[in-house]
């Protein structure tokens, strides 16, 4: 039975801890018995890994810091951890679920967007609260495995609603958590923020150095410090994911979408975005309806 099990949740952590992003949305919801459960693996999480728990306990070790989840707590996991072992306990219940970048954008869902490189967060919630919670994991997991045609829009609606409530609490527990930190997690936050607002336009580490008053050597130091990831790096990713997303409206013109994000033509975005993907915008573009 324990072999069972551990079996069962080992297919499913390293169903959603995949070495490369899921291409849309994974979501599961897991019962076990109440033996205790050690897995030693390591994982590269290359996702945003949400984490529920009904009931039992869930720990969980990453590269920085050991969490350890107790019912009616929520852990986000977003990319770029490592995991090198997890502990279950007690009668458990818990639902897990995996998103890549893309599908927030290709879906709408940019209430999320701007966390992912801010780090891990466990918040408790209230019991009302987390009870819609689980309704909402409940839909979620339904909802995913239908190849009914009109749940897809459904979904989409739901997992919204979900990502606005659990960025809601996680954009809170960042600014407390920010508040009691140091100079370099205040200026890294601070960044992310500029470069939400002005990402589509604004391409050099130069000008968000130059909004926070300090060298952009110093800005790409200190972020990837705090992110495992330049400045540079992190504005680069930014602008595949704007461009991306502009891709998906059909009846701009490529040429249209690369003065609106900034580049003086289309060769250079053209290069600028199949250097970063492998795969010219309009191949990415002609794929896009394949993939989610």
């Amino acid at each position: 039975m324990l072999f069972n099990c551990l079996t069962m949740i080992g297919e499913r952590i390293r169903s959603i801890f995949k070495k490369e992003p899921v291409l849309g949305l994974q979501a599961y919801y897991v019962k076990l018995d109440k033996k205790k459960r050690i897995i030693k693996k390591c994982f590269k999480i290359n996702n945003c890994v949400v984490i529920l728990l009904k009931s039992g306990t869930f720990e969980i070790k990453l590269q920085d810091a050991a969490y350890k989840l107790l019912p009616q707590e929520v852990l986000i996991i977003l990319q770029n951890e490592r995991s090198s072992q997890i502990i279950t306990s007690g009668k458990l219940h818990i639902f897990l679920m995996a998103f890549s970048i893309d599908y927030l954008f290709q879906n709408d869902l940019e209430t999320f967007s701007w966390l992912i490189s801010c780090g891990t967060v466990r918040s408790k919630w209230y019991e009302e609260e987390f009870e819609a919670m689980v309704q909402l994991f409940k839909l979620v997991c339904i909802l995913n495995k239908s190849k009914k045609p009109g749940q897809k829009i459904e979904l989409q609606h739901i997992m919204e609603l979900l990502l606005f409530k659990l960025a809601s609490v996680y954009t809170n527990q960042v600014s407390d958590r920010v508040s009691k930190t140091g100079r370099r997690e205040k200026l890294t936050v601070q960044f992310h923020l500029l470069l939400k607002e002005h990402c589509r336009t604004r391409h050099n580490v130069g000008f968000y150095a130059d909004k926070l008053c300090i060298t952009a050597g110093y800005l790409n130091k200190i972020v990837k410090q705090v992110t495992g990831h330049t400045a540079k790096k992190l504005i680069e990713q930014r602008i595949v994911i704007e461009i991306k997303k502009q891709l998906q409206n059909k009846e701009w013109t490529l040429l249209e979408i690369a003065e609106q994000l900034g580049f003086n033509d289309l060769s250079s975005f053209s290069t600028f975005f199949k250097t970063h993907t492998s795969v010219a915008p309009s191949e990415y573009r002609s794929q896009m309806g394949n993939r989610f």
